[in-house]
């Protein structure tokens, strides 16, 4: 499997506003998929959603040690998720924070094959949705996460994203 030269396993973006932890890893292989389960169960990670294709590990090796992988959000390397995928992820996060053992900060782990592309758009979306701006949410991943999101990913965020987190919020409240 090819990586970016940007990649690197494991990012953790903690934000004062946003009550959950979140992971980005770039793709786990069965090779060394032991690595990955020590950075998961070092951050208190009990979900990974797997944005790329199923083919570079078998997720059983992570749900034997209790960690669940999610599979229900794809999209195309370099592109944005459409409202659906929003509203799904939207929906893992709210799950996460409330499902969460009492006493622990929630943490979710998200990836995508090089963890530059998808996986931080996805963690720029909760930023988002938790009132950081857009650029800003964007630039705090990449302190963390250098390379991270590309021009149309970062338009979309700036952009789309914004119109559609104000009925976001609506729901809640």
């Amino acid at each position: 499997m090819e990586h970016s030269a940007y990649s690197h396993k494991c990012s953790i973006i903690v934000h004062k506003k946003v009550p959950i932890k979140l992971v980005i890893l770039d793709c786990p292989s069965d090779e060394h998929i032991d690595e990955y389960i020590n950075i998961l169960k070092d951050n208190n990670v009990h979900t990974v959603v797997r944005i790329c294709e199923k083919r570079f590990y078998n997720a059983a090796s992570f749900e034997k040690e209790g960690i669940r992988v999610i599979d229900d959000i794809k999209f195309e390397d370099g592109t944005t998720p459409d409202s659906k995928q929003v509203k799904l992820w939207r929906e893992i996060i709210e799950k996460e924070i409330k499902e969460y053992p009492s006493g622990e900060t929630p943490a979710i782990a998200v990836h995508c094959v090089s963890g530059i592309g998808r996986a931080p758009v996805m963690v720029a979306i909760t930023l988002i949705d938790y009132g950081i701006d857009s650029l800003d949410a964007v630039e705090f991943i990449r302190k963390y996460r250098r390379g991270a999101i590309n021009k149309k990913q970062l338009n979309w965020l700036s952009d789309s994203l914004k119109k559609k987190k104000k009925s976001f919020f609506k729901k809640l409240f």
